[in-house]
């Protein structure tokens, strides 16, 4: 079987991006750690934020306001 180049290329851009959105997850960890969340909370409240990103389901306009909404769902345990 021969592959098109064209179909290597777009896996090779998909690695490519991967990486990229890995690279970037990370820094957003370690910013949320920053702000002294576990940043792996995050991640574990069932479909999250980080995740819908992850995937791309999020709109660019509903990003800031769906992170700000799990800092204060997390807010509220804190203090319980």
């Amino acid at each position: 079987m021969k592959i098109p180049k064209s179909v290597i290329k777009k896996l090779q851009r998909i690695n490519s991006m991967a990486q990229q959105s890995k690279k970037l997850s990370e820094e957003v960890g370690e910013w949320i750690e920053s702000k002294g969340y576990d940043s792996h909370e995050f991640r574990t409240e069932g479909y999250s934020m980080l995740e819908m990103v992850d995937y791309g389901e999020a709109s660019s306009d509903e990003i800031e306001s769906l992170l700000i909404k799990q800092f204060e769902e997390m807010d509220k345990f804190k203090i319980l």
